[in-house]
C-alpha cells in the first residue's frame, strides 16, 4: 500500500487539528469555569428563597402559638370572671338571708338605677351594692305582735293577701316581705283592715284554678302566665299562686288566650 509523503505508517492524526493546541485548552479551561461560576450563582441565589421561607414557617408557627396562647389567656379571663360573679352573688344572697332588710335596700338601688332583677347577674353593680351595705337607712321593723296580727287577717279576709301586694309594690319597692319592710307600712295597712276600708275582692275559687292550671301546663302556658304576672306590679312581685288573685283578673287572662 503506498504511503503517503511525509506520514509515517499506521499512524493516524486526531480529527480535531487543533486539539492540543495552547489556546484551545485555555479556551475549555475558560468555559469550564464560567459553567461552574454560573451553577454557583444560581446555587447561592436560592439560598435566601429557602432562608425565607424557613424564616416564614418559623414566624407562622410562633404566630399559631401565640394565637393559641392568647386564646387560652381569654378563657381563663372569662372563666376568672365567671367565678368572681358566682362569688359576688353569694355574697348577696348571703346578705340578703342573715338581714332580710338588705333586700329591701336592694330593690330600692335597683329601682333609683333604673334596674331589674336581673341586675344580679351584673358583678358591676352587686359590687357596687355590698360596697354600700354598711351605708343603709336603719328603720324599724314589724314586731312579733303585728306579724300575728296580719297572718289572723290574713284567714279571715284572704284577700288581704293580694292587697297586701298591691301596698307592697307601690310603696315597698316591691318587697312583700313583712320582715323586710318598714313597720308602719304594715301597720297601716292592718289599721285599715280593722276599720273595713280595704277593698272587698273575689278571689279565684278552685274550678277557675283548676282551668289555668290546665293552661299552664300546654306548650308555652306557663310563660304566658308569668308574663302576665309580671304585667301587674313588675318583675317578680305579683304571687303565682291563682288562688291569691282576684278572679275578674284571672278571667281576663283566660279569656285573652282563647281570643
Amino acid at each position: 500500500m503506498p504511503v503517503a509523503k511525509g506520514r509515517s505508517a499506521g499512524v493516524l492524526r486526531s480529527p480535531c487539528r487543533h486539539a492540543r493546541t495552547p489556546l484551545f485548552r485555555m479556551r475549555f479551561l475558560l468555559a469550564a469555569v464560567v459553567a461552574t461560576c454560573s451553577q454557583l450563582q444560581l446555587a447561592f441565589s436560592a439560598m435566601p428563597m429557602v432562608r425565607a421561607r424557613g424564616t416564614l414557617a418559623r414566624h407562622g408557627m410562633a404566630r399559631a402559638a401565640q394565637g393559641e396562647g392568647a386564646a387560652e389567656v381569654t378563657v381563663k379571663s372569662n372563666r376568672n370572671s365567671s367565678n368572681n360573679n358566682n362569688k359576688k352573688r353569694q355574697e348577696l344572697t348571703a346578705l340578703f338571708k342573715s338581714d332580710p332588710v338588705s333586700f329591701y335596700h336592694w330593690r330600692k338601688f335597683l329601682q333609683q338605677k333604673g334596674l331589674g332583677p336581673a341586675a344580679s347577674q351584673d358583678e358591676e353593680v352587686v359590687q357596687e351594692f355590698l360596697a354600700s351595705a354598711g351605708t343603709f337607712d336603719r328603720f324599724e321593723i314589724a314586731s312579733a305582735e303585728v306579724l300575728a296580727d296580719f297572718e289572723k287577717a290574713q284567714k279571715e279576709y284572704p284577700a288581704a293577701t293580694w292587697l297586701w301586694h298591691t301596698v307592697a309594690a307601690r310603696e315597698a319597692f316591691g318587697v312583700a316581705n313583712r320582715k323586710a319592710v318598714p313597720a308602719k307600712l304594715l301597720q297601716d295597712f292592718l289599721q285599715a283592715y280593722h276599720a273595713g276600708s280595704l277593698e272587698q275582692l273575689e278571689l279565684v275559687g278552685d274550678e277557675l284554678a283548676a282551668q289555668l292550671n290546665t293552661f299552664r301546663k300546654t306548650n308555652g302556658g306557663g310563660g304566658k302566665w308569668d308574663d302576665f304576672c309580671d304585667t301587674q306590679f313588675g318583675e317578680g312581685v305579683a304571687p303565682k299562686d291563682p288562688k291569691i288573685w282576684p278572679a275578674d283578673l284571672v278571667r281576663r287572662f283566660l279569656a285573652e288566650q282563647s281570643a
